[in-house]
């Protein structure tokens, strides 16, 4: 959650359409306050993707042929991806 993509959404190409919700109880990046990307009023002008330091965002002609987990067996990344979302940061236990 560095928030590169959302500053880069609001701040460089003023679309404004990537915020985060800080409210949830783990902060998700959100298009229009949580609308589907294909419904949102994303346009697509990829910016976000180039300033993403970790591959959260890709473009779609990449998914599967670029990132830091691209080479691992997908049950492996799969439990990985499972391990992430259930991760919940100390300060996260100090908001309940």
């Amino acid at each position: 959650m560095c928030g590169r993509c959302v500053e880069a959404c609001q701040n460089v190409q003023v679309n404004e359409t990537l915020s985060i919700d800080w409210e949830a109880e783990q902060p998700r990046v959100l298009w229009d306050g949580g609308k589907p990307i294909g419904e949102s009023s994303c346009v697509s002008c990829g910016h976000c993707v180039t300033v993403c330091p970790c591959n959260a965002l890709q473009e779609k002609s990449m998914l599967g042929q670029a990132g830091l987990f691209t080479g691992i067996a997908l049950p492996v990344f799969n439990a990985a991806v499972d391990v992430v979302k259930g991760w919940r940061p100390a300060w996260a236990s100090s908001r309940s």
